[in-house]
């Protein structure tokens, strides 16, 4: 955060941010990054007096071979801080992911709502994943997602810049990558977190930092 240049006392701080509730993202603007509320569900469908998720479009993430049919992908990409992740194998064996010592950003899609009948506005935002990480085989087989490490700030910047609607140049922060070792401590479930299980280093790819 302070890297990029924001006030860190400004994010949403809790042990268990579930899908579909309030989450900080950091986007871009013609005057550099900001921190901002956001529902974790893109989609969102209005109701009598606000939104709620939409029941017909699950979408806490965005997967990456869908990203050239998103509008938001060229014009309102985003930063969702976090200092680790939960995965599991349908459902089952569950793991909490962290890059030891760091915290790190997912890469992100938001998207702006106006309720016609109240005028309230509402931000949304989704995760983008990635295709699955054979390291990752015995965990998350399915997908991984796109993360930026805390050394990639050059990188953060231009994901958030929003004068960049030619994504052509981002294509290569779309490739399933750990560019860090990871930690992965199996635990009981995602609420509670209690480690079951010796933890392990996944170490990172090969020419990576």
């Amino acid at each position: 955060m302070r890297d990029l240049g924001l006030d860190d006392s400004q994010l949403r701080y809790s042990a268990d941010c579930a899908p579909c509730n309030p989450i900080s993202i950091i986007t871009g603007n013609g005057e550099g990054p900001m921190v901002q509320d956001a529902l974790w569900h893109l989609y969102l469908e209005p109701t009598a007096t606000g939104f709620k998720p939409h029941p017909r479009y699950w979408s806490i993430n965005t997967n990456w071979a869908q990203l050239p049919k998103k509008r938001e992908f060229k014009i309102s990409r985003c930063l969702i801080p976090a200092t680790s992740f939960v995965e599991s194998q349908d459902g089952k064996r569950p793991h909490q992911l962290q890059f030891e010592g760091e915290a790190f950003c997912f890469g992100g899609l938001y998207k702006r709502w106006a309720h016609a009948q109240t005028g309230e506005t509402v931000t949304s935002a989704s995760i983008i994943t990635l295709a699955g990480h054979p390291k990752l085989e015995g965990i998350h087989r399915k997908s991984l997602p796109l993360i930026f490490n805390q050394h990639q700030l050059a990188d953060m910047q231009q994901w958030l810049n929003p004068a960049l609607t030619d994504t052509t140049s981002l294509q290569p922060f779309l490739v399933s990558q750990l560019r860090l070792p990871l930690t992965a401590q199996p635990i009981d479930k995602s609420s509670s977190k209690n480690p079951i299980a010796e933890a392990f280093v996944i170490p990172a790819d090969a020419g990576q930092i």
